[in-house]
């Protein structure tokens, strides 16, 4: 094995929570080896969170211009990039392909798939069985190139642009204290709570006297409605986040976060603000591998009787995550790096 690696390339080319679950593996190298040159492969949609990020000294764009690279361009990428390793977080079949007919020497990835026969190491995890949570899999990955890190949280950056504007825009609706922000929009990973349930929930904060910031998508501000009316300095809808940079700015600022298993769920936690998220009771669905990772984080599920049909989330308690979120009730945050 070589030891003595200049360039690493670190490949994550799917959604924001993924990569949010990757950055422990650029803080843990960048701790093990910081003479090492670190560059990530993400998606133009995610790349604003490695922007500036004191673990990233390069980033090679999947889709620069809003579609993904032909092949032979993304090659030439690799190429351009010159690593002597490639940790192949997330092993799509273009990435690995790539990397070998950039031929790059060393190659980790999980065996997964047909492509792992491209690899130089392939890592056997068996992460349908979720024995542990996403980031500690991702972290295993180092071992394929001789270094075993502990457990490491995700790390943020947040640049001072980004700050002033999340800044500039909560006082923009009058917010004189940090919101809690609602997030009920969805990538459909998980089940979620019904809409009617997080109306509920902004209802009971805002009776509790606490500003709420709803924030939603590109693609789901036809929410909106459901939640009334906006009133300065107590309830604000907020879709306008220009990227995912400016969404961890704007949720770092707030004083907590609920939502279901989102992308943002996962930068609220990593932000360190007090985080509850809702689960479903489902084991392909499990908190335990995909569960927020932070400081202060709560997982609310169904009771154990809900069973997994359509209406299990209905039965989720939203007055404990009222009682977490307003502070009446401080239960002990939960451990899930397993």
């Amino acid at each position: 094995m070589k030891e003595a690696f200049q360039r690493i390339l670190i490949s994550r080319t799917d959604r924001v929570g993924d990569v949010v679950l990757t950055l422990p593996v650029f803080t843990a190298l960048r701790e093990m080896r910081p003479q090492i040159r670190i560059i990530g492969h993400v998606r133009s949609y995610t790349a604003p969170l490695l922007e500036g990020h004191p673990d990233v000294d390069e980033i090679l764009l999947d889709d620069p211009a809003g579609r993904p690279l032909a092949f032979l361009d993304l090659v030439r990428g690799i190429r351009r990039v010159r690593p002597d390793a490639a940790i192949l977080v997330h092993p799509s079949g273009r990435a690995v392909a790539a990397c070998w007919f950039a031929r790059v020497p060393v190659m980790v990835g999980r065996a997964s798939n047909i492509w792992q026969m491209l690899m130089t190491h392939r890592m056997v995890q068996h992460r349908s069985q979720n024995e542990k949570h996403e980031a500690a899999y991702n972290l295993d990955l180092l071992t394929g190139i001789g270094m075993t890190p502990g457990p490491t949280p995700p790390r943020l950056y947040i640049n001072n642009n980004t700050k002033e504007w999340a800044a500039r825009r909560l006082a923009s609706v009058g917010f004189s204290a940090p919101p809690v922000f609602v997030h009920p929009g969805h990538g459909g990973s998980a089940h979620n709570l019904p809409l009617h349930r997080y109306v509920e929930l902004v209802t009971g904060l805002r009776a509790a006297g606490v500003p709420v910031a709803v924030t939603f998508g590109p693609e789901e501000r036809g929410l909106a409605p459901a939640f009334g009316r906006e009133v300065p300095g107590e309830v604000a809808f907020i879709s306008d986040v220009p990227d995912i940079a400016h969404l961890a700015a704007l949720l770092a600022a707030g004083k907590g976060f609920a939502g279901g298993s989102t992308g943002p769920m996962h930068l609220a936690a990593a932000a360190g603000i007090t985080t509850v998220a809702f689960f479903p009771r489902r084991s392909s669905m499990t908190p335990f591998r995909w569960g927020p990772l932070g400081p202060s984080t709560h997982v609310l599920m169904p009771p154990e009787d809900a069973g997994e049909g359509a209406d299990e989330m209905s039965r989720l308690d939203i007055g404990a995550a009222i009682a977490i979120l307003t502070g009446s009730v401080h239960p002990a945050p939960v451990e899930l790096t397993g």
